[in-house]
């Protein structure tokens, strides 16, 4: 049996690194965001580079993007849509703060008050029952198609 944190992906590959706020820090709904130019707030995201490992992709983004060494712990959702495009989340199970240009963009949000943060939506809505839960459930995987109906399938 292989370990699934062993895989290269070399495929158009973009990796969201979810980082909840710890329950000790008074925190069960909230997650790590990046504040754009325009003042919108988006999750730590980014491309998998070519024979990067999923997991080591997810730690070179918490990093270059909100100055955070993280700890991915599981996949919590595979996102595949009609034109070919696939998203990995990841969730971390723990974090430390590293200095950074980064500091000053970056703030724990409740993603269920923050429409767009996470497209479509269902995606956003799971993540939002799911981080109330403790990422309890088994990964799943969530195929958007427009062209079909109904539009989103979720597979546990």
């Amino acid at each position: 049996m292989s370990d699934s944190r062993s895989h290269r992906i070399d495929a158009d590959l973009r990796v969201f690194a979810l980082v909840p706020l710890p329950a000790q820090a008074g925190g069960a709904r909230e997650l790590l965001a990046l504040s754009s130019e325009g003042g919108d707030w988006t999750l730590p995201v980014a491309a998998v580079n070519p024979g990067e490992r999923i997991f080591a992709a997810a730690r070179r983004i918490a990093r270059e993007t909100a100055g955070l060494a993280v700890l991915p712990e599981r996949l919590v959702y595979f996102l595949e849509d009609e034109r070919g495009s696939a998203w990995v989340v990841l969730c971390a199970a723990d974090f430390d703060a590293e200095p950074g240009e980064a500091a000053g963009k970056v703030q724990f949000v409740d993603p269920g008050a923050l429409p767009g943060i996470l497209e479509p939506d269902v995606l956003r809505e799971l993540l939002v029952e799911d981080l109330a839960a403790g990422f309890m459930r088994p990964m799943a995987h969530v195929t958007v198609d427009t062209r079909e109906s109904p539009a989103v399938t979720v597979i546990w």
